[in-house]
């Protein structure tokens, strides 16, 4: 049903990282843009950001290579680290977003495992990978040694997380390194029926009047500590 509190979430700013903030007070955050887009008088930001109810106690982040000859791999990708201080001990946290491009895919996942691997202690990396890596690189976890975390606790479940309106595909993950999961969630299955005169009525018409936080599902997993 349609209420106030959902009309103003509709309305949230463009700063998605300014509204999360203001959604999660208390928490610690660290953002890292990948590309700057010139629209009109504005300058807008595309990257990655890590919230945390824990403190972060170090960032850094690893740009990854970009072929400019591929028009599939029109954007800039990185990856963002954070160092949290949990109860357990220092975590890291790592978050990704990869390319549209099958062979810009492949060479930054490489280069991805490579960056995690120098770090020492328990480890999360998580994000849109843009492909379903069981069928394009099967072998990605065992040869780098990851749990994938929603694989390992709902064997025989799809886990689709793409797309909301049709979902048919796994491309988002949570992969853990010295981190036993222990429960894991797919959130954002629901739509909402917006009034037809608050939407572009193309955009209206396309998505039959349902629409999703997002163009994906949210995957989450807690683990033991």
């Amino acid at each position: 049903p349609w209420s106030s509190s959902s009309l103003e979430t509709l309305l949230l700013g463009k700063h998605q990282v300014e509204d999360l903030r203001k959604m999660l007070p208390g928490f610690q955050f660290v953002f890292e843009p990948a590309m700057f887009f010139d629209q009109g008088n504005e300058l807008h930001q595309e990257g990655l950001a890590i919230f945390s109810r824990y403190p972060i106690l170090a960032t850094d982040y690893l740009e990854l290579t970009r072929d400019i000859s591929d028009q599939a791999d029109f954007h800039q990708r990185v990856v963002l680290h954070a160092v949290v201080a949990s109860p357990i001990g220092d975590v890291h946290a790592f978050v990704t977003h990869l390319s549209l491009s099958l062979s810009a895919r492949t060479r930054t996942l490489e280069e991805i495992a490579k960056y995690v691997k120098s770090f020492d202690g328990p480890k999360v990396l998580v994000g849109d990978f843009n492909a379903v890596l069981e069928q394009e690189d099967p072998l990605f976890i065992q040869r780098h040694g990851f749990k994938d975390c929603w694989r390992s606790l709902n064997p025989s479940e799809a886990g689709w997380t793409f797309s909301s309106w049709t979902p048919k595909s796994r491309i988002d993950y949570i992969f853990s390194q010295g981190l036993q999961p222990d429960n894991a969630h797919i959130w954002g299955t629901e739509s909402w029926s917006i009034p037809k005169e608050l939407v572009n009525p193309e955009e209206y018409a396309k998505f039959d009047g349902k629409f999703y936080p997002s163009d994906h599902m949210f995957l989450a997993c807690e683990f033991i500590v």
